[in-house]
């Protein structure tokens, strides 16, 4: 299939008025670079993500973009392997810089059993992002960093707005903005109760049937509300980034990410 059969075939499904909600998911995956990267001046390593579940609801989409290159590929594999286990990336979220914890300590306010705090901070000991004191209590390494990343997650519903807006809330524990998308002849009902989207700094996005995204309302910037869920929301990311970007720290330039590079054309992403 040709790009401009894509390009048709792409639009031919947003003018049908059977669209589904998968339809839509799949056109504002496609989409999402040119609106979100590209216009907000991220412009390096985007890992784009479906059905992302991150304990606090599962995500129609996620974006994600790591702006700035502090880890070798290797520290960030370890990273991302580690976070994407809940029960380490719990544990981590108690750590701090100053404080040091006893295993007793983490076992109460994670709930966890203490055999199994040992044992990952035994892994996370060898991977250098924990060290041991000799009073036997743990503190994070000095050397222990986090990749720049700022994550945005998506909600995408063809009717019910109320209910897209109250999941979407729930991706606040891990992401940095949250945003409800909606196709564009629906958007008209949430648009006239846009004063609560602001209020609870929700994005508002419309699809039309010209495969035409665009905000109504951008939400801004929000520290994520849950530490253990955003570290395990890291780790899957992370990982997907590694998988994506295997010799990132040699590239020069920006690259698609390889799904999307079969839908790139001029006159829908404008991307040069």
């Amino acid at each position: 299939m040709t790009i401009t059969e894509t390009k048709t075939n792409l639009l031919n499904k947003l003018g049908n008025h059977h669209m589904t909600e998968k339809i839509v998911v799949d056109n504002i995956e496609l989409l999402i670079w040119n609106h979100i990267y590209k216009r907000n001046g991220y412009d390096k390593y985007p890992v784009i993500m479906r059905e992302v579940d991150c304990h606090r609801g599962r995500a129609d989409i996620v974006c994600a973009v790591i702006r700035k290159n502090i880890l070798d590929y290797s520290t960030l594999k370890h990273l991302g392997v580690s976070l994407s286990q809940p029960a380490k990336a719990k544990i981590l979220s108690w750590f701090d810089k100053r404080s040091p914890n006893s295993v007793e300590y983490i076992s109460k306010v994670t709930g966890l059993v203490e055999k199994t705090v040992r044992r990952h901070l035994r892994d996370m000991l060898e991977l250098g992002f924990v060290e041991s004191n000799a009073n036997g209590t743990w503190v994070l390494s000095k050397k222990f960093k986090l990749p720049d990343i700022e994550i945005w997650a998506f909600e995408v519903k063809l009717h019910n707005w109320k209910r897209a807006f109250y999941q979407a809330l729930r991706y606040r524990g891990f992401s940095h903005h949250i945003i409800v998308v909606m196709p564009a002849e629906y958007s008209k009902i949430p648009v006239k109760n846009i004063e609560l989207f602001r209020e609870m700094n929700v994005g508002l996005m419309a699809i039309d049937q010209q495969g035409k995204l665009e905000f109504i309302e951008k939400p801004q910037r929000e520290k994520p509300s849950s530490k253990r869920h955003h570290l395990y929301a890291l780790g899957q990311i992370i990982s997907e980034f590694c998988r994506l970007y295997p010799d990132y720290q040699h590239r020069k330039e920006t690259r698609l990410v390889p799904q999307l590079k079969r839908f790139v054309c001029q006159g829908l992403f404008h991307i040069k």
